[in-house]
């Protein structure tokens, strides 16, 4: 009786999940990729800013960071928030997440360099 009067009060604490929070979950899931990792190739301010937005502790991500999860992702801002579109198949979320890591190794040289 405890495990489920528990159960109820995590159900009723939890806020509903957004499309968004889903189709997130499915392609970091499906990029094999943490979420502090994704954050870091999308360049965002903050490590656990992805991890935020998919749990939905941070609410209405800015346009800027959309884009930014989008294309380290390899979708769109629209497929992000409506799910229209098709997801991004395997060749071209492994592609995308490649471009990324090439893009954030290249800032850091830079960085370094200045």
């Amino acid at each position: 009786m405890l495990v489920f009067v528990a159960m109820i009060v995590f159900m009723v604490d939890s806020p509903p999940r957004t499309g968004l929070q889903d189709r997130l979950a499915e392609l970091r899931t499906r990029s094999k990729l943490s979420g502090r990792r994704i954050a870091e190739l999308a360049q965002l301010k903050s490590p656990s800013h992805f991890n935020q937005i998919e749990s939905g502790e941070r609410e209405a991500p800015s346009a800027l960071v959309l884009h930014a999860i989008a294309r380290t992702l390899g979708t769109t801002v629209e497929y992000l928030l409506t799910g229209e579109g098709e997801p991004p198949t395997g060749e071209h979320l492994a592609h995308a997440i490649a471009t990324a890591e090439r893009r954030l190794e290249a800032d850091s040289a830079a960085t370094r360099a200045a």
